[in-house]
């Protein structure tokens, strides 16, 4: 089973095989469907007219002109200079027009609605990480007859990272060139003077990948991905809609010789095979102080750095991230079943 989607992940840093292990370390089921007429490699096309581009009522300098550099090629590409508005004034169109929404999920608020509306990769300060970004495609929710793309980064350089693979030529004909209508997702690590340094991933199962099915039974979905001389399966656990921290299976493979050259397994034996019922997110949210950021069900690790609860919780817990008055970030983590507060995580730096 596959689905055809388009994420860009993009960066400035490039670190070869560490890439790969911090890539397979936060293997995501960010899966969303997307209509087969449409991909990134339709880009500019389906931005040739009635397109509007949505800055954050907060958007730094680098990030109005990341927008500013994307209207430019557009205008050069398409004859036709989009116009730039904030966040604040798109309810008048959002309903008409192909939507191009650029920012962080501090920034633009916007992101935070198509997030809560759509399957779309939720892009935080964690992930993809400082200095990177996420591109995605997708019909706009606010109207299925026009185009979404959004260029979210995990700070305003990985926002300028995502403007840049849509405002040069080569690297627009490049990334084109790459992207396949069997090809859910195309990673794009780095670069280097050879061009794109990057990675194609698709989502497969035990019975549709014949070299994962010799190791694997079941139905759990895979992210393949495959990096220079090495293709690599990685599956992140998840009970129903709870992540289980840490608990992930990862297989490495020579790409040639189709040798295991690595077979990691984490898989706590201690939890339930459904999740028990659990208090509403909005019920979570409200014990917290200051403004909600997001909020995600976890099974706390034992192990866990970023949410160092002793003794560790047997039940699921809410993770809300909120901001102070003061601009601090408070990580509150709840158990979901008791509804209690339990303690507080470490905030990203």
């Amino acid at each position: 089973m596959r689905k055809i989607t388009v994420v860009i992940i993009v960066s400035f840093v490039i670190l070869g095989g560490v890439m790969l292990a911090a890539y397979l370390q936060g293997v995501s089921n960010h899966l969303i469907e997307k209509p087969l007429n449409m991909t990134l490699s339709d880009y500019p096309e389906l931005f040739e007219k009635d397109v509007i581009i949505v800055i954050g009522g907060s958007a730094s300098q680098l990030e109005k002109e990341s927008a500013e550099s994307i209207a430019v090629y557009l205008e050069n590409s398409t004859g036709k200079k989009p116009e730039i508005i904030s966040s604040k004034a798109i309810e008048s169109f959002k309903y008409k027009y192909n939507l191009i929404i650029i920012g962080t999920s501090n920034s633009n608020k916007i992101l935070k609605k198509v997030y809560d509306m759509t399957n779309a990769t939720r892009v935080t300060e964690e992930y993809p990480g400082a200095g990177e970004g996420v591109l995605e495609i997708m019909r706009n929710p606010w109207n299925v007859d026009t185009a979404l793309l959004l260029v979210a980064g995990s700070d305003e350089e990985g926002v300028k990272a995502g403007s840049m693979m849509l405002t040069e030529d080569e690297k627009v004909k490049e990334l084109s060139g790459k992207m396949k209508m069997t090809e859910f997702r195309f990673v794009v690590l780095g670069e280097t003077q050879e061009g794109i340094f990057g990675a194609t991933v698709t989502t497969v199962t035990p019975s549709s990948d014949e070299l994962l099915g010799k190791y694997e039974t079941g139905d759990k979905q895979f992210e393949r991905i495959e990096l220079g001389n090495t293709i690599a399966y990685g599956h992140k656990r998840k009970i129903d809609n709870a992540t289980v921290e840490g608990d992930r299976i990862v297989y490495q493979f020579d790409k040639d010789t189709k040798e295991l050259k690595k077979k990691i397994i984490h898989w706590r034996d201690d939890l339930p095979e459904h999740l028990p019922p659990v208090i509403p997110k909005e019920e979570a949210e409200s014990m917290v102080k200051g403004k909600v950021q997001f909020t995600k069900l976890y099974f706390i690790s034992p192990n866990s750095f970023v949410h160092p609860i002793k003794p560790t919780p047997k039940n699921p817990c809410w993770v809300v991230r909120s901001v102070d008055w003061k601009g601090n970030t408070i990580v509150t983590v709840i158990d979901a079943v008791e509804g209690k507060i339990l303690g507080y995580g470490i905030p990203p730096p």
